[in-house]
């Protein structure tokens, strides 16, 4: 029995179907896309080192920066792991192959529940003027993190997991070469439609955010005290973030989007500039989010060696600090002296 699932599965991963380009250019497109990870794990990390070091996890809102920050570790890292040379098929490789498909599927979902539970809770902010943070972050963590496994498992059925072109994620070929529907249809119903459903949802949030802020900076014209004044600088915070989240996915994305319909109209005769764009542009994204949604204006300002070394002595500080209760302390040193 276990002969034939491997039999199975080596005849599914034996040769790398999905992509006609000779080693040397397979190489190249794979090496493009780990560097591009690479940075995209760099920037993640820092921006994870950034959060950890001023103790920016404090609220709601903050600990939703930490999860997509590590959401995009996540998926840094996954990259990186997919320029393993698997141009040599034996059993050990490809089932790391396999993994790191797996893998790479998986982070790819934390990132986009974790773009899409703080986008979708900022629209809830401008728009209904509400703050449900205290009854969502349970929910979104199980989003973020665990519910996408409930369909992610699926192309672990017929190996679909595996050797896909220049790198490892759902094949679209079979073991002789041949097309694979299922891999086909599992690519676009897991990946890419829900991809741009989620970019043209915090599209959409966007506008109707940006109608509803200006309605109310109109209704606030006129108005000068503290109250107000603070409300316009949350407003126009909220606003410069829902416009950045929608302009960078969007943007850099299109390269992906151009070469995933070039590949579907046209997969017997790839173009080597939109695959090198596509392996490019694809993984930097997840490592430009964590700087977008991290280093806003306080935190730009702390980034000076003489906070950065204050906060470092605080962290690294084995002496912990205790907060005391006046009162007690007051009522204890009065029954001493008495």
């Amino acid at each position: 029995g276990d002969r034939v699932v491997l039999s199975d599965f080596m005849s599914a991963n034996s040769s790398n179907c999905s992509s006609p380009f000779d080693e040397q250019t397979y190489r190249i497109i794979a090496a493009v896309r780990a560097g591009s990870g690479l940075l995209a794990f760099m920037f993640s990390l820092f921006a994870l080192f950034v959060v950890v070091l001023f103790k920016k996890y404090q609220t709601f809102w903050q600990r939703l920066i930490l999860y997509s920050n590590v959401s995009t570790t996540l998926y840094g890292l996954s990259v990186v792991l997919l320029r393993v040379d698997y141009i040599e098929s034996n059993a050990e490789t490809m089932r790391f192959c396999v993994f790191a498909g797996f893998f790479h599927q998986y982070s790819n979902w934390t990132v986009l529940m974790s773009i899409l539970c703080y986008h979708l809770s900022l629209c809830v902010k401008v728009i209904l003027a509400k703050d449900l943070s205290g009854r969502l972050e349970a929910p979104y963590f199980i989003v973020i993190f665990f519910a996408h496994l409930a369909f992610n498992w699926i192309p672990f059925l017929h190996f679909t997991y595996g050797l896909a072109g220049a790198w490892c994620w759902i094949r679209d070929t079979n073991g002789d070469c041949s097309h694979s529907l299922f891999g086909f249809i599992l690519r676009y119903t897991i990946w890419y439609v829900p991809l741009y459903s989620v970019v043209l949802t915090v599209l959409v949030g966007y506008v109707a955010s940006w109608v509803v802020a200006t309605r109310r900076r109109k209704s606030w014209e006129g108005r000068y005290n503290a109250d107000v004044d603070d409300r316009k600088r949350d407003l126009q915070r909220d606003m410069s973030v829902l416009l950045g989240v929608p302009l960078v996915l969007i943007l850099i994305n299109i390269p992906t989007f151009v070469n995933a319909i070039h590949d579907a109209i046209d997969p017997e005769r790839p173009l080597l500039a939109f695959w090198i764009l596509h392996a490019f542009f694809s993984p930097l994204p997840f490592g430009v989010l964590p700087l977008l949604f991290t280093l806003d204006k306080e935190t730009r300002q702390k980034l000076r060696a003489r906070n950065v070394g204050r906060a470092l002595r605080t962290l690294c500080s084995s002496s912990p600090v205790y907060n005391y209760d006046v009162k007690v302390a007051l009522d204890s040193s009065y029954q001493s002296l008495n």
